[in-house]
């Protein structure tokens, strides 16, 4: 059975021949596990999917996700320049980027967002359209990617950021909370815009040939808002997506991290096949989340991403082993990190969080 295979079939709640290993995993740690500098992936964007493709080889996940763009650079010019002692990337003569060796580049210039105080201004907003994604060539890594990995692993990419996260963004953090209350209106108004902005990104993705779409904000755990806001606010935004590109033919999983065991219920209400990452550091246990909506989603993640880069080899395979047996009765099962895998996660445990999978997560072979 291909990565492909193992992961869809797990992914719509199915019984593979072994669990699937799909942690969260970007350029944070490829960068640290071959010794590139962060800032090579802002200069040079190709090289992020290239260190992508690399790690999940390397440590033979099932599946990943890839980001889409960077547009294509066409009549551009880029260049790196260093001034006193701090770098900087130029976009056509303009500084636009300070880089550093080990964390993400930060604008030199806040980026220009519209003002957005009303629902007036919600309806002047715009957004790029498939074909913009298209011309401009941010589906050319995805695609690659894609024809390279072929049945080898499960690709999926996101639409992510569509309620509680794009809200912090337009409106600030302090006041997208007061927003909740004092602005309900409004805060519909930025949501279903945006939710609206991520369909047209995931018919993207799926006309780039991905498996599946991430969707979902860490601003809308239960460690920021309550069950009630989640209801009100972002569950209809949620299931509208889900929705959408399910009819599109795609998987489409839900990541909201933190504290998420009080949304267990309503993540699964969203109508996408799996939850995820399941995180222990937000207090969030596999076994609590099996016994609530195992029969109606497909689970993903319950390692502890700490271990990763803290552990020892025997701790990182007693937990590995625990959440496999907290998992992956009757199948919809994916073996994951808690969320995304850090920096310094040590390679080792990654191989051994991996091969605990290949040892104890063998389903019995069914009987013809």
């Amino acid at each position: 059975m291909t990565g492909r295979e193992r992961v869809k079939i797990a992914m719509n709640g199915g019984v593979p021949d072994r669990v699937p290993v799909f942690p969260v995993i970007t350029d944070m740690h490829t960068t640290y596990r071959y010794g590139v500098p962060l800032w090579q992936t802002a200069a040079f964007p190709r090289l992020k999917f290239d260190l992508l493709e690399m790690a999940v080889r390397e440590y033979g996940f099932d599946g990943f996700e890839a980001p889409m763009g960077p547009p294509l650079m066409h009549g551009r010019s880029f260049c790196v320049k260093e001034e006193n002692g701090r770098r900087y990337l130029y976009d056509g003569g303009v500084k636009s980027l300070e880089l550093f060796e080990d964390n993400y580049p930060v604008p030199v210039s806040p980026p220009h967002l519209p003002a957005v105080n009303s629902v007036e201004d919600v309806k002047k907003l715009t957004y790029e359209t498939v074909k913009d994604y298209k011309d401009n060539g941010w589906l050319y890594e995805l695609e690659r990617l894609k024809k390279r990995f072929g049945d080898d692993a499960y690709v999926s990419s996101h639409a992510a950021g569509f309620t509680m996260n794009g809200l912090v963004n337009m409106r600030g953090s302090a006041q997208a909370m007061y927003d909740l209350y004092d602005d309900p209106i409004l805060v519909r108004g930025i949501m279903d815009f945006l939710t609206d902005q991520s369909i047209e990104i995931g018919k993207a993705i799926v006309e780039a040939g991905a498996d599946g779409i991430y969707i979902g904000d860490a601003w809308s755990s239960c460690s920021v808002i309550s069950p009630d806001i989640f209801r009100e606010f972002c569950l209809p935004c949620y299931q509208r997506a889900a929705a959408e590109f399910r009819r599109l033919g795609a998987d489409v999983y839900l990541h909201i991290c933190g504290n998420s065991a009080p949304l267990f219920e309503m993540m699964a209400e969203t109508g996408v096949n799996c939850i995820e990452p399941l995180d222990p550091l937000g207090g969030v246990s596999v076994a609590d989340a099996k016994k609530r909506v195992g029969g109606r989603v497909c689970l993903k993640g319950g390692v502890n991403t700490l271990t990763f880069v803290s552990g020892t080899p025997e701790e990182m395979e007693k937990e590995t082993a625990e959440v496999l047996k907290q998992g992956m009765a009757g199948g919809g099962f994916l073996l994951g990190s808690g969320d995304d895998l850090p920096r310094e996660s040590k390679p080792e445990n990654i191989k051994i969080f991996v091969e605990t999978a290949h040892r104890y997560g063998k389903y019995p072979e069914k009987r013809k």
